[in-house]
């Protein structure tokens, strides 16, 4: 027999925080919810309510936020914490392209109506929100590289909003609100590009620029400059705690190491990083975790490896990291994690395509035919996204070129990519990245140094220039580093 509740509902008093909801009919919970309104001043809403405006059923609960900028109905949304540009505690819309796992970890729900900046808006937290059309029922719907919008195309930075149960309805996500395959990374507040070559070997510079990848602005930081004047060194960082630029050449060849500290970019000499033996143009390599590669370089030109360990700073050689052939004015791209590859260089009487694959568990490396670049070079920059792909940006064969060739990481096959090529023929640039969404090809040199930055978009690979990112001054064959990317 089927159940049956009185149509009448009496009055229930508001209620205090605190207090104890005592549910005794299904209409009870409606009525009960309208004094809960009236008791917190409308902010929170919970069952089946329709909001005016543009309509939108929300069957969850939801709650009443400020936003920071404006929204429209059904736009997916976040609350900004302190560490992001916008105000804190305000709501905005999410961004595929430009999320971090800082504003990742507060995403919110959907707003329910549209509001303009400085309004107040109600968001729907969890269940199912409606309004929307064309979803396709079962598919998980992300956030979009267009602002508020959702997607079933997974984007280079997957962030699962919920899933549609109908062509009009979202069951919004609760659970799992950051995919582990996200590279994004909460740190990655800066890169360094430090020392290099102004025209000869007279100009050579301690010179430090700092870029903030917030903004894309590029600045000198003289507190980071290296502990004395060099060209032709490389840049390993941990990815979080610490950074080095490892050997070079200042009229000799050196073997000195100085350590940035990404906290207070603070840069000083650090001689228990030194590597094993004098040399300049080495390729740098890193897990971002326990262990920097720098490998191959000249004085004269050699295989050797050097491996610093990050707790301890301390370098040492590494034989079984040798590159296959001895060559110089190498390049290196990491996938973070599994691999890194040195791409290119000269060997003493040409230049190659040779690409070798370190594998971070054993320290081994052995060439990888399948990695060897599109065509023979050596002095481009490498970028990476930190988990799907790597790129070598121009370089030199015999000539400037603005060539990129692009690395898979989940096959170790590199092709060219058009797209992604410098906007002018150059080498001997440096190399840094945020390790999710730009990547940065900084300075070089043409003829003559420049200061020029080409800006790399990973989601689309498509590199343009970025003027706000110049160096401070002429500047080519730097060491690269970034604090939160390797």
């Amino acid at each position: 027999m089927a159940a049956s509740y009185p149509s009448s509902v009496k009055s229930f008093p508001a209620k205090a925080d605190g207090d104890l909801i005592v549910v005794t009919f299904v209409t009870d919970l409606e009525a009960e919810v309208v004094a809960m309104e009236t008791a917190l001043l409308g902010t929170f809403t919970l069952g089946n309510t329709s909001v005016s405006g543009t309509m939108v059923t929300s069957r969850g609960l939801a709650v009443s936020l400020v936003a920071g900028e404006t929204v429209a109905a059904r736009d997916a949304v976040y609350v900004s914490p302190t560490l992001t540009a916008g105000t804190a505690g305000r709501v905005y819309k999410m961004d595929a392209d430009v999320l971090v796992a800082g504003t990742q970890s507060f995403f919110v729900g959907f707003a329910t109506a549209a509001a303009s900046a400085a309004a107040n808006v109600v968001i729907q937290l969890s269940g199912v929100v409606s309004g929307f059309s064309g979803l396709t029922a079962g598919a998980i719907y992300y956030a979009s590289g267009t602002a508020g919008a959702i997607t079933p195309t997974k984007p280079l930075h997957p962030f699962p909003v919920g899933m549609a149960i109908s062509a009009t309805e979202l069951m919004i996500n609760t659970g799992n609100r950051r995919e582990t395959e996200q590279s994004e990374n909460a740190s990655a507040v800066y890169g360094y590009v430090m020392g290099g070559a102004s025209a000869a070997d007279p100009a050579m510079l301690t010179t430090t620029d700092r870029i903030t990848f917030s903004t894309s602005v590029t600045a000198a930081s003289t507190i980071s400059n290296l502990s004395g004047i060099r060209r032709g060194q490389t840049g390993v960082s941990d990815g979080s705690v610490y950074g080095y630029a490892m050997g070079g050449y200042s009229g000799a060849y050196l073997n000195t190491t100085d350590r940035i500290t990404f906290s207070t970019s603070v840069t000083v000499a650090s001689t228990i990083s030194n590597l094993s033996a004098a040399r300049y143009g080495p390729a740098g390599v890193s897990d971002g975790s326990v262990y920097g590669y720098a490998m191959g370089g000249d004085n004269p030109i050699v295989a050797t490896s050097d491996r610093i360990t990050f707790s301890t700073s301390v370098t040492a050689a590494s034989t079984a990291s040798n590159l296959t052939t001895a060559r110089t004015i190498v390049r290196g791209v990491s996938d973070g994690s599994v691999y890194g590859y040195v791409m290119g260089g000269y060997t003493a009487s040409a230049y190659v395509a040779t690409t070798d694959r370190i594998t971070f568990s054993t320290s081994v490396t052995a060439v990888s035919t399948v990695s060897n670049l599109s065509g023979i070079r050596s002095l481009g920059a490498g970028v990476s996204d930190g988990a799907i792909y790597g790129y070598m940006m121009g370089g030199y064969s015999g000539g400037f070129v603005a060539t990129t060739d692009r690395i898979t990481f989940s096959t170790s096959v590199t092709a060219v990519s058009t797209i992604s090529n410098l906007t002018s023929a150059r080498n001997a640039a440096s190399g840094v990245s945020d390790g999710s969404i730009y990547g940065y090809d900084m300075g070089g040199y043409t003829g003559a140094s420049v200061a020029t930055t080409d800006r790399i978009i990973f989601s689309t690979s498509v590199t343009a220039a970025s003027t706000v990112s110049n160096l401070s001054g002429i500047r080519d064959q730097a060491a690269g580093v970034s604090d939160g990317a390797v």
